[in-house]
């Protein structure tokens, strides 16, 4: 007789939300007569995941896109342009699962610094593949741990007029005529969640990759290693409204070469 757990099992779910952001320099001297300039800020973010599940084996797929602007004394420019692929094919056993991911990060539209191209799509962009062991749990909290022995980066730059534009040879480690450079290392992640009430969640998440070139804390090893942390909380309101406070804590020298921190309360649609 066949069972429950070997009928394929699948979840779809879409979220969609528009955030707001107000940024001000507040460290103005309240006594010059001069004011800086107040900055609006807002970004649309839209995702999609999905999963498929057979026996021990599970299939996840999730995409996401955030597109965002920024008004400053009436001029407005793109702040955020981001899109995400992430396929992950598992095999559990207890509370350990062995775990294969490949995922896709890129930008869409063109970026322009005086009328001059400085990036457009998959350039640059960055392709990962990972494989190892992760360990979940559901006590206290629910949570994951993993860590990925084998795991490849490639940042690829697929632009080359760009090169010739800012009149250079390389370009994010890229160089010219080359279209993508290769890293290999390690990478840690983890993913902790917990619900408060029936409307009150925490979730903090964060993942690490150590590459493999160049001795630790080299320059070689600073120039590649990247980091995200994400925290929210978040409140549910009739199953569909979500209202969350979100923060990220970013560094990844060769898409955004800068650490980045951002606050931002968001109002989402969740439909399932």
């Amino acid at each position: 007789m066949q069972t429950d757990d070997s009928v394929p099992k699948s979840e779809w779910n879409i979220n969609s939300a528009v955030d707001f952001a107000f940024d001000e320099n507040y460290s103005h001297n309240l006594a010059d007569s001069v004011k800086p300039p107040v900055k609006y800020s807002g970004d649309v973010a839209v995702s999609f995941s999905a999963d498929c599940k057979w026996k021990n084996m599970t299939y996840d797929f999730s995409s996401s896109y955030q597109l965002g602007g920024e008004m400053s004394d009436k001029e407005v420019c793109k702040s955020a342009d981001e899109m995400k692929v992430e396929n992950t094919l598992s095999y559990s056993i207890d509370d350990f699962e062995v775990k294969t991911s490949l995922s896709m990060t890129s930008q869409i539209f063109d970026t322009k610094e005086d009328k001059l191209l400085e990036s457009s799509f998959m350039s640059p962009g960055n392709v990962s593949w990972s494989l190892g062991l992760q360990y979940s749990f559901d006590k206290y909290l629910k949570g994951s741990f993993a860590l990925n022995l084998a795991s490849a980066e490639c940042v690829l730059f697929l632009n080359q007029a760009i090169y010739d534009a800012k009149e250079t040879d390389e370009i994010n480690g890229v160089l010219k005529g080359k279209f993508i450079y290769n890293m290999t290392g390690l990478d840690f992640s983890y993913n902790l969640r917990k619900k408060i009430n029936s409307v009150l969640t925490v979730k903090n998440n964060g993942k690490f990759f150590f590459p493999g070139e160049g001795k630790f804390f080299s320059k070689e090893w600073i120039n590649y290693f990247k980091f995200q942390i994400d925290n929210e909380i978040s409140c549910s309101m009739m199953k569909t409204v979500k209202i969350s406070l979100k923060t990220r804590f970013t560094y990844n020298k060769n898409l955004t070469r800068t650490v980045k921190l951002y606050n931002k309360i968001a109002i989402g649609i969740v439909l399932q």
